[in-house]
C-alpha cells in the first residue's frame, strides 16, 4: 500500500510538472501553488 500511494504522489508530481512555454511580447504570467 504505501509503494501504490508513493507511486501516485509520483504521478501526481510528474502531472503537474509546468511545460516550457514561449510567452509573447506583453503576456501575464501567473504562477499557482497546489498544496
Amino acid at each position: 500500500e504505501a509503494a501504490a500511494l508513493e507511486n501516485i504522489r509520483e504521478a501526481i508530481e510528474l502531472y503537474l510538472d509546468p511545460d516550457p512555454i514561449e510567452l509573447k511580447s506583453g503576456a501575464i504570467l501567473r504562477e499557482v501553488s497546489v498544496g
